[in-house]
């Protein structure tokens, strides 16, 4: 039989999900569900596989949450698409994306190891992008990491863009570690200094992501320009400020 919900509703579930070790019987099972397949297959859980081994752990983890993840789970992911306490796209002005897209980018995004709340992830492009809130998150939730700060040191403006001393320190097993960089950060026309500072806050706290866990290969880095999808109909520069992204590198 399969599962319901609270309002007796019937919860639909791929084939392989409906056995023993999986027999859902309320939304809490579910989510339950989602959480294992999602951590079972996450890139840091598989970090240290050989190439092989996690290219079809990875593999068979995309597609347990593609089952698994049905238009009854969709429907509250779609309830936050283009929110604040959700996530943000550069399409939320006009009606955001599908639930197709939305659910391939939701994915993408969980196996990153960050949230659909939190503004954690935007969709850009189609694609999910992990912004400062996640990389925030993901670094300060480390295993025995404490004390992180972060100082930024006063931007440089060079042409189409700013320089930007960062400084990060923190303790790792009670040990003091620090790392120091120079960022680039690309300017927009009418980026004020709080958005300079934001990218800049993004792109160190990535660089201490790569140091923990000693890989770059795990969430891209870069400037991430607001586009259309239409060809050749760019938004303002300024569009990405307006709509809320203003730590968005």
């Amino acid at each position: 039989m399969s599962p319901t919900n609270a309002s007796g509703k019937q919860l639909t579930l791929a084939p392989n999900t409906q056995n023993t070790e999986t027999a859902l019987a309320a939304p809490t099972d579910v989510w339950s569900a989602l959480e294992k397949v999602a951590q079972e297959a996450s890139l840091a859980t598989l970090e240290g596989q050989g190439r092989f081994q996690k290219m079809a752990s990875l593999a068979e983890g995309i597609t347990r949450l593609r089952e698994m993840i049905t238009p009854e789970i969709m429907a509250p992911v779609m309830a936050l698409q283009g929110t604040p306490l959700g996530f943000r796209t550069d399409k939320d002005g006009k009606g955001g994306y599908s639930m197709p897209d939305v659910k391939e980018a939701l994915i993408e995004a969980v196996l990153r190891g960050v949230y659909p709340v939190g503004n954690e992830f935007n969709i850009i492009a189609g694609r999910a992008y992990i912004t400062r809130e996640g990389m925030s998150r993901l670094v300060s939730e480390w295993p025995c990491l404490a004390k992180l700060e972060i100082d930024l040191g006063v931007p440089t403006m060079k042409d189409g863009g700013a320089i930007v001393p960062c400084t990060a320190a923190w303790r790792l097993n009670g040990l003091p570690m620090t790392l120091t960089a120079t960022i680039p950060v690309k300017v927009n026309a009418g980026m004020g200094a709080d958005a300079i500072l934001g990218k800049a806050t993004r792109k160190i706290l990535k660089r201490v992501h790569d140091r923990l866990t000693g890989s770059k290969a795990g969430i891209p880095d870069g400037d991430v320009e607001f586009i259309d999808v239409e060809p050749g109909k760019a938004l303002p520069a300024t569009a990405g400020e307006k709509m809320g992204f203003p730590g968005k590198d």
